[in-house]
């Protein structure tokens, strides 16, 4: 039996050639800079090399797609009265944090310091053309380090101004490196950068300036061990929204490190062999801290600092979900290595929900075994009564537990 073969293959040839449009062409269709849809394009994981490439047929209906998705949404976002924000989960006898800062009873005393660097173009790139040596713009970068920015200050850091994004590469190093070294050893930093990463041939991430260009103050490496090699240096986390950020979680000698012992700690936007898209782990940092300060998220009351552990798995989660939600490409948030048998209690996240008592104050010094007889103490008994007798002799030990598991039977 002959079975039809569609059209002759000329014929679909010329289709598919007729297919295909020029990058600035989609762009004066759709109403918007030829810029937006080769970040559109990027962030689908497709390749142009310039405003006159051209794109294939199933590319543009991806393109096209996508920005009408984002008009509706915009159009129905317009036409919604303002939204209730959402109500905190935190229980109902728990403390709730001030909507302007957290409570006294939570800050633990300790100067804390933002510093937010995002860069939006690079070497003076333009609409019309954007050839292959231009790095393409990051229209985003501001929005998202601002973002981001208010969102430390929640936790007490002190973030002065987004700063601007004009920052040729020596000045942006120049800026990470004064802000590690004004601040003191007993304070925390917080340093975030967003920007295009570039992998050398030596393996080392350098971020790039506003001129398109790297330097050698901007290599993360420098940041690192600048913070690792001076005793005098504060704990300091950077957040990396660089493509190859996750080189600087990688790095050889950071395994010596992983008893905890570190200062500098990183929490990166990817893997050292993949991209960052749109901004996106800015955007899911400041999501998760936002949610974080709000008591949406079940961080133990005990604890005075939020787990490094839970906000890095948080941020991966949220990073990842925005991905879904853009039907874009996926990227692997990377962090710090850590031995798993570390007990690390990093400063980074005052814990909003801190309720400072007794029983908390003593949970740590006494097994995990007696810890649902200490929950189950009324009140009115005194933890440290007994708490204090724990350390004593097996005797005391034998008759501390007993007099604990009485005590929860009788309240």
């Amino acid at each position: 039996m002959l079975r039809y073969s569609g059209a002759p293959r000329e014929e679909r040839e010329r289709e598919r050639q007729v297919a295909k449009v020029r990058v600035y062409e989609l762009a004066k269709e759709l109403g918007v800079p030829s810029k937006d849809v080769m970040i559109r394009i990027q962030e689908m994981g497709e390749f142009a090399r310039s405003a006159s490439s051209t794109i294939e047929a199933p590319v543009v209906r991806k393109l096209k797609k996508s920005f009408e998705d984002e008009r509706a949404q915009t159009s129905a976002g317009a036409a919604r009265p303002p939204s209730t924000p959402p109500a905190s989960t935190l229980s109902p006898g728990a403390p709730r944090p001030d909507p302007a800062r957290l409570p006294d009873r939570v800050h633990d005393g300790r100067g804390r310091r933002a510093l937010s660097l995002s860069i939006a173009s690079f070497g003076g790139s333009t609409d019309s053309e954007l050839e292959l040596h231009t790095p393409l713009p990051l229209p985003f970068a501001t929005v998202r380090a601002q973002a981001l920015g208010q969102a430390l200050t929640s936790f007490g850091y002190h973030w002065p101004k987004p700063l601007p994004s004009d920052r040729p590469a020596e000045m942006l190093g120049r800026e990470v490196d004064g802000a590690i070294s004004a601040a003191d050893r007993d304070e925390v930093l917080v340093v975030h950068i967003l920007s295009h990463g570039h992998l050398a041939e030596s393996g080392a991430v350098y971020v790039m300036g506003s001129d398109g260009r790297t330097h050698a103050l901007t290599d993360v490496e420098h940041w690192l061990k600048t913070v690792e090699d001076f005793p005098d240096r504060p704990y300091t986390l950077f957040l990396l929204d660089l493509c190859h950020s996750g080189v600087a979680a990688r790095l050889p000698w950071q395994v010596a490190l992983a008893d905890g012992s570190s200062r500098a700690w990183v929490i990166a936007a990817c893997e050292p062999d993949e991209q960052a898209f749109a901004g996106r782990f800015s955007q899911a940092a400041a999501n998760v801290l936002d949610r974080l300060y709000r008591g949406q998220l079940d961080i133990d009351r005990s604890v005075r600092y939020v787990p490094l552990a839970t906000v890095a798995r948080e941020i991966r989660r949220e990073v990842d979900k925005l991905a879904a939600a853009a039907r874009a490409l996926p990227q692997q948030v990377t962090c710090s290595v850590i031995d798993i048998s570390a007990q690390v209690d990093l400063p980074f996240f005052l814990n909003p929900g801190y309720l400072e008592d007794e029983r908390n104050e003593v949970r740590g010094r006494i097994d995990t075994a007696l810890a649902p007889f200490l929950d189950d103490l009324d009140d009115a008994f005194d933890a440290r009564h007994f708490i204090g007798r724990l350390p004593g002799t097996a005797r005391w030990l034998t008759v501390s537990v007993t007099a604990v598991s009485a005590a929860a039977t009788m309240s």
